[in-house]
């Protein structure tokens, strides 16, 4: 298993399902932060850098902003980059959020705007362009990223065989309906599973 696995793709493009996916293998999460991601949005990525210290794997804000710095500072690290099956999904799935959350303040630090409503074609260049540059960025080292998408069915097998680990023997966590066209299990489901497997979510 690598030091660190880091989720490097935008939110709304499975972030949630990955986490699963790091739990399900026992490993210690970090997701979304606020003041990390203030922090990095403001020129200082340090403290994100010390806090990913005390973890085995990361995704969503503020992780995909600091790409290179995780592969310097942790150069054992891999990343994950979840995309969706098109740019058009995935601006579809950021509206909807913030339809339903129109206040988080994330969006105008990272897209440059609370609201993607008329502003879709410049959020979509910036989803794309940041794809593309952290394909750009790990091109010449093989085994280092993985790209996955949930929508085309991208599932514990690549997973497993990027880490280098066994492939559990409970069903993939399809864990956000937004992210994937296949269903939420049934709510308890991933706990039974979990116990069953002898792990547990982490803190």
């Amino acid at each position: 298993m690598p030091t660190k696995v880091i989720g490097v793709g935008y939110s709304k493009t499975g972030t949630t399902t990955l986490r699963e996916c790091f739990e399900l293998l026992g490993m210690r999460y970090v997701g979304f932060e606020v003041e990390l991601t203030r922090s990095v949005v403001d020129g200082n990525p340090q403290p994100a850098l010390d806090a990913l210290a005390g973890y085995d794997a990361a995704a969503n804000w503020p992780w995909p902003l600091i790409v290179r710095e995780i592969d310097e500072a942790y150069p054992d690290s891999r990343f994950i980059l979840t995309v969706r099956r098109d740019p058009q999904t995935w601006i579809k799935s950021l509206v909807s959020q913030a339809r339903k959350k129109p206040h988080s303040i994330y969006r105008e630090w990272v897209y440059g705007h609370r609201d993607p409503v008329g502003h879709e074609n410049e959020l979509i260049a910036r989803y794309e362009e940041h794809n593309e540059a952290v394909r750009r960025y790990f091109a010449d080292r093989p085994g280092k990223l993985l790209e996955v998408c949930w929508d085309t069915g991208t599932g514990w097998r690549e997973i497993c065989r990027f880490l280098g680990v066994p492939i559990p023997t409970v069903p993939f966590p399809h864990a956000n309906p937004s992210a994937t066209s296949i269903p939420k299990p049934p709510d308890g489901l991933l706990s039974r599973l979990w116990s069953r497997i002898g792990l547990r979510r982490s803190a």
